[in-house]
């Protein structure tokens, strides 16, 4: 074998390894993906049900008529 032959198999093996450490590589971030991902799936499920059980305009409208109310009645009790 001449030193080329040599070289040649020496950038092979490394090729290899490169190779095979990046495979791995990917599968470890398809693994962390596929978590991230169910994370942000059941966070969307939690907003969703925030969203039906908690977040009603009418609550807020009602929250706001009650409030400008109070305003208007400190705003005279403030000009008296």
């Amino acid at each position: 074998m001449d030193n080329v032959q040599i070289l040649q198999l020496i950038i092979d093996g490394l090729g290899i390894l490169v190779m095979f450490f990046m495979s791995q590589w990917v599968s470890d971030l398809k693994s962390k993906n596929s978590s991230l991902q169910n994370q942000v799936n059941n966070a969307d499920k939690e907003i969703t049900n925030i969203r039906l059980h908690y977040v009603h305009k009418d609550d807020f409208s009602e929250f706001k008529k009650e409030l400008w109310d109070r305003f208007d009645k400190l705003e005279n009790l403030v000009r008296k």
